[in-house]
């Protein structure tokens, strides 16, 4: 096998991983999402989304990313946990 399909068997290993932790991610928001409908509390908090994006910026600085590019990602993920916690919620 040559370098280049062992690479790339190596990011599908890693690609698999993520969406494993996004899928495990977007349950525990499914709960999040059950106990704030219990508690009639809005599905966005400010508060907590600062708190999210500063520690995945720590971390993202720990290992030489580009916040800029965390960023995007970070969006996308908490604009997923939003629209199902909203799903939940109706």
């Amino acid at each position: 096998m040559n370098n280049l399909k062992i690479l790339r068997k190596e990011i599908d290993r890693i690609d698999n991983e993520i969406l494993d932790l996004l899928s495990r991610r977007l349950k525990i928001v499914k709960n999040i999402s059950t106990v704030k409908k219990k508690s009639d509390k809005q599905i966005f908090d400010q508060f907590r989304e600062d708190e999210v994006k500063k520690n995945w910026f720590s971390k993202a600085e720990l290992l030489d990313m580009e916040s800029r590019n965390i960023l995007r990602i970070l969006d996308e993920v908490l604009k997923m946990s939003k629209e199902t916690q909203l799903k939940m919620i109706k």
